[in-house]
């Protein structure tokens, strides 16, 4: 195991300024990934207090852990973050100061040919983030139907191809069983001229990594969950990378700090729904120019803020 793989933690600064609204509070990076993030919130905090780290990686842990393990105050759980409530009661936790997420792609994954996450290296067609789960890109690509391919591509990958390249997946899966991501690649190649390529590719990638590990479902189910467990003035901070992401997150604050809910047909409100939140930041927070220099990998990157009240 390669403990020397780095991950650059995407608007480091601005995130953690956010989070720390209380030196001596409880923390929880719900996706610790190498602990970019982490290593930052523990530098920052006192000895009093508690920082939780999800993660279902078994490597992400491995080379976490080791990273930061001189910290008393860490404690990582070896769980997706859609379990954020019962994992934190668990440590009789019920309500904590922060909670970020940070839902990009980590390069361990990228990197990680057994798991078929990018395009650019051969790889198996895996794409699991937590290899317990039983459904996998192989899996998807070589028994989903025509049309939950099609639906797939459309939805999570947005790819205006995506009636074709499904067709051409169920065409060439009765010659073969497509279970690299050479073969895919070679597939989805077809469709589209060689300048926008990587963009075909990435979208359709990301589409099946999003299936393969229910995302959105999760992403929903873990906000709805985090904005609970905050205490009265807690910051729930969240780095997105694509749209899909970045509506649920935004959609998930606005609908918080609104005191109505109902739809706008109705005259007078019967939803009992009270704001839970406000925003800390109206304007979206995005990389500098520096910061992409430095790692364009963050050049997509959104950060929302926001406050329990």
């Amino acid at each position: 195991m390669d403990q020397k793989i780095e991950h650059i933690p995407v608007l480091l600064n601005e995130s953690i300024e956010n989070l720390i609204t209380d030196k001596s509070g409880v923390y929880v990076d719900a996706t610790l990934g190498l602990g970019g993030h982490s290593k930052k919130i523990l530098d920052e905090i006192n000895d009093d207090s508690k920082l939780i780290g999800f993660e279902v990686d078994p490597k992400a842990i491995l080379i976490s852990s080791s990273k930061l393990s001189k910290f008393k105050q860490f404690t990582i759980i070896k769980s997706n973050f859609d379990k954020i409530k019962v994992e934190l009661y668990g440590l009789e936790l019920n309500k904590v100061n922060g909670i970020l997420y940070d839902l990009g792609t980590s390069n361990l994954e990228l990197n990680d040919s057994e798991r078929g996450f990018g395009f650019s290296s051969k790889g198996n067609l895996d794409m699991r983030m937590d290899p317990n789960l039983k459904n996998t890109a192989e899996n998807i690509v070589n028994n989903y139907s025509l049309e939950k391919l099609k639906s797939i591509f459309f939805e999570y990958g947005e790819e205006r191809m995506s009636k074709q390249i499904a067709q051409a997946i169920v065409e060439e899966r009765e010659k073969y069983t497509i279970d690299t991501t050479e073969k895919l690649l070679k597939i989805v190649a077809k469709f589209s001229n060689y300048k926008y390529r990587n963009k075909t590719l990435a979208r359709i990638f990301q589409a099946i990594r999003i299936e393969v590990n229910n995302e959105l479902n999760v992403l929903q189910k873990s906000l709805t969950e985090a904005i609970n467990l905050l205490k009265t003035g807690g910051r729930l901070v969240v780095i997105s990378y694509h749209s899909l992401e970045d509506r649920i997150v935004k959609n998930t604050i606005q609908k918080a700090t609104k005191n109505c809910i109902c739809p706008p047909e109705i005259p007078i409100c019967v939803c009992d729904h009270k704001a839970s939140l406000k925003k800390i930041n109206n304007k979206i927070i995005t990389p500098t120019l520096s910061e992409i220099k430095k790692n364009p990998q963050s050049r997509s990157a959104k950060l929302r803020v926001a406050e329990k009240i």
